[in-house]
């Protein structure tokens, strides 16, 4: 679980009850004590607090890295 302190910019994992992964994405704030907005691919959730960690290094680095080919994509398709 993410800390309440600093939350937002953070990048978060969130999973489902059993831990598997469903997404990484950016803390965008904390509604309702129990939830965070977390961004991903462009769309803002509400998740669970209880059901999210902060991402690893290797998940911030693969995070960037695909964040980073997806805006090179969208460029290249607008020229």
């Amino acid at each position: 679980m993410i800390e309440n302190t600093a939350i937002s910019g953070k990048l978060a994992v969130a999973v489902t009850t059993d831990g598997a992964v469903c997404f990484i994405g950016e803390v965008e704030g904390r509604i309702d004590e129990p939830c965070y907005l977390i961004r991903h691919e462009g769309r803002q959730q509400a998740w669970i607090r209880r059901l999210t960690r902060e991402a690893t290094t290797e998940e911030t680095i693969e995070y960037w890295k695909r964040r980073a080919l997806r805006a090179e994509k969208e460029t290249d398709d607008g020229r």
